[in-house]
């Protein structure tokens, strides 16, 4: 009897193993091509949206989506200027897509549990990350990393700079952000 009780603990730590290095494969390097539609259901900052996504007929989820390639500045940072700016980002992209049907692309899990990370289309806007930078709404992130050149935390100063720049252009010529092709 005692060696069927140790071959049944053998039999079901082998399942165990087995399950979770399944597990583990299937979802370190996957990405959902997409495009999916989805709902926006609240944009979180300057780039992140909680949406409704439908991935099947009648069949939905609700996430977190990180945009691919994007940083804006943070909405809890201990500076004052940078969450002024974090604030503007998030109401120009609100003003953009809340409520709105958008699409998902290049669908990938983020570094956080429940979030992905994903191209998002809204309208005529291919990228709705490059549309943020285009705005100097946000500077270009990729991998964890920032572009070369650029330092881990961007400086209020720098951040106020390319919204100023940002300013003036469009005083100049009027709102242009959307006759930005990619």
């Amino acid at each position: 009897m005692a060696d069927r009780g140790g071959l049944r603990l053998f039999g079901l730590a082998c399942c165990l193993v087995l399950a979770m290095t399944a597990g583990v494969l299937a979802g370190q390097d996957a990405e959902l091509e997409g495009p999916l539609p989805a709902t926006v259901l609240r944009v979180v900052d300057g780039d992140t949206i909680d949406v409704r996504v439908t991935i099947w007929i009648g069949q939905t989820v609700e996430t977190r989506v990180r945009l691919a390639g994007v940083e804006a500045p943070e909405l809890t940072s201990r500076c004052a200027a940078e969450r002024l700016l974090g604030e503007r980002a998030k109401l120009a992209l609100s003003e953009r897509i809340a409520g709105r049907t958008v699409l998902l692309s290049a669908i990938r899990p983020g570094k956080y549990a429940g979030r992905v990370i994903a191209t998002v289309a809204a309208g005529d806007i291919a990228d709705l990350g490059h549309w943020l930078i285009a705005g100097r709404l946000a500077r270009s992130y990729r991998d964890g990393r920032t572009c070369p050149g650029c330092t881990r935390r961007i400086a209020c100063e720098e951040w106020a700079s390319l919204l100023v720049a940002r300013d003036e252009r469009r005083n100049r010529r009027g709102p242009n952000l959307d006759r930005i092709a990619f």
